[in-house]
């Protein structure tokens, strides 16, 4: 694996990890959003592993919310 692979892995893992809010995992890797948005733009499999935190985080809130109605 290369070092942007590895940056990658580490960038989703930081995602994930902060619940989707992409300024916590720049924070957390010291990845630029903007090195994050050309990713997603030029690697789909990267677009779609964002893509499915993002659904699963989704999913999380609108559990929460149904449960505090």
């Amino acid at each position: 694996m290369d070092k942007t692979e590895k940056q990658k892995q580490a960038f989703l893992a930081a995602l994930s990890q902060h619940l989707g809010v992409v300024t916590k995992a720049t924070e957390a890797t010291g990845i630029e959003r903007a090195t994050h948005l050309l990713w997603i733009q030029q690697d789909e499999w990267y677009a779609d592993q964002v893509a499915k935190i993002a659904d699963k985080e989704k999913a999380a809130r609108d559990l929460e919310t149904q449960a505090a109605d």
